[in-house]
C-alpha cells in the first residue's frame, strides 16, 4: 500500500497482488514484487473530518479523487524508478 497526503486529504493505493510478509530477510523475490507492483485499488479520505478513515470520499468527490490518484500514481512511478536493484540478495 502507498499513500499520499494533500492538505486534509489522503489517498491510499493498494496493489492487486497481496504482499505476504514472511519471517525472512528481504530477498530478490521481495525486490521483484515491489519493483513490479501496480496500484489499483484506491480510497480517499478527509483526515480532518474522518481521522479513522471510515468514509471513502470517491462517490462524493470524484474530481478530488482523480487529482489525488494522478499525483499518487506519478509519485509511485518515481519511487519505483529510483529504487535500486540490489545484487547478492538471497535467492539470487
Amino acid at each position: 500500500m502507498e499513500n499520499r497526503r494533500k492538505g486534509d486529504y489522503v489517498i491510499l493505493g493498494n496493489t492487486k497482488e497481496v504482499y505476504k510478509s514472511l519471517s525472512h530477510p528481504f530477498d530478490s523475490l521481495d525486490q521483484v514484487f515491489f519493483k513490479n507492483a501496480t496500484l489499483e485499488d484506491f480510497q480517499v479520505y478527509n483526515l480532518k473530518n474522518d481521522p479513522e478513515q471510515q468514509n471513502d470520499l470517491y462517490p462524493q468527490s470524484p474530481s478530488e479523487f482523480e487529482t489525488l490518484k494522478s499525483e499518487l500514481l506519478k509519485y509511485h512511478l518515481e519511487v519505483v524508478a529510483d529504487g535500486p536493484i540490489w545484487k547478492g540478495l538471497p535467492r539470487d
